[in-house]
């Protein structure tokens, strides 16, 4: 999944001159997690410092912009992917679309180099298997820090390699955004979808990070 849809800051900084909050800082309290809690990502972990982040024009290089979604710890093929592309790293910037993690061999140094690569013109937003990935790191170093072997939600296999993440790397997530508004090119990005009519602010974060269709009802909703 992933979306750009029309009409890490940087994950260094998420208050740097590129970023700000949409909606004047007061947006938390408009979010609603799948929780209920005001302050929780849909898998319980704290909201990151800018929850729906607008990139300024004046951010981007002169090249292109590239969107890439779901690279789920496929390393090799998202450097050939680049390759591919002739990516200038000088010009040209990137956006992940969030699920940089989980289902391939290789998600910590996924983690890492899109991390790395976030130093430059690239930037990320939050994926439902980020988000995921994040809450099974905390209920592991729970379990580690109180040396408990019962009671403890045993992580799913496709967590199981959570333990290989540096502090940097969960530091990285727990920055990524749900949204990156691109200013100049009038799009959103989201990993998940965006609920049509309703305001950005005002969206459910369990939809912006995995709703994959929006059916019109019989009565026009």
């Amino acid at each position: 999944m992933g979306n750009c849809l029309c009409g890490g800051a940087r994950q260094q900084g998420l208050a740097g001159p590129a970023y700000e909050r949409l909606d004047g800082g007061g947006g938390k309290q408009l979010l609603r997690s799948a929780r209920g809690g005001d302050n929780l990502t849909p898998a319980g972990n704290p909201l990151p410092p800018v929850v729906h982040a607008k990139l300024a024009e004046h951010a981007l290089g002169d090249g292109r912009l590239v969107l890439v979604g779901d690279v789920h710890g496929c390393l090799e093929e998202l450097f050939a992917l680049l390759d591919t592309l002739a990516f200038d790293h000088e010009r040209d910037s990137l956006i992940f679309l969030g699920d940089l993690c989980n289902k391939g061999p290789r998600s910590q140094e996924t983690v890492a180099a899109v991390r790395a690569l976030c130093e430059g013109r690239a930037w990320a937003v939050r994926g439902n298997n980020d988000d995921g990935a994040l809450a099974a790191c905390a209920r592991r170093r729970s379990a580690a820090w109180w040396g408990l072997q019962q009671g403890i939600e045993p992580p799913l296999a496709k967590h199981a390699w959570v333990g290989e993440l540096l502090p940097e790397d969960v530091d990285f997530l727990m920055g990524l955004p749900f949204s990156i508004t691109v200013e100049g090119y009038s799009i959103i990005s989201v990993h998940g979808g965006l609920l049509p009519g309703v305001p950005l602010a005002e969206q459910q974060l369990e939809l912006v990070l995995a709703i994959r269709d929006v059916v019109h009802t019989p009565d026009g909703s």
